[in-house]
């Protein structure tokens, strides 16, 4: 999934290890992203009412909490994607 937004093909013969290496993550955290991003897909299709994504949203209808305010889903994902992708203007140098 890293090596799909990296634009690695199966051609390059690029290890999973150097992959990581790349985004600079972890392997477990390379999981963790791996079921973000995919959830990511799911996402926009589920009923507003949900609770699965009301908790992911962080759009509970309760008041406002107390202290830093706590990262949801869209931050998490955006932070994700900033970390392993190359910045837009490349984009489109490529393009």
């Amino acid at each position: 999934m890293l090596a799909y937004y990296l634009q690695i093909k199966p051609s390059d013969n690029i290890r999973n290890n150097e992959v990581l290496t790349k985004c600079k993550i972890s392997d477990t955290e390379a999981i963790l992203i791996k079921i973000l991003l995919r959830r990511s897909d799911h996402l926009p299709r589920m009923s507003d009412f949900k609770i699965s994504k009301q908790l992911l949203l962080s759009q509970f209808l309760t008041g406002r909490s107390v202290g830093k305010p706590v990262l949801c889903f869209k931050d998490k994902l955006k932070d994700n994607l900033k970390r392993c992708i190359s910045p837009f203007s490349s984009w489109k140098n490529k393009a």
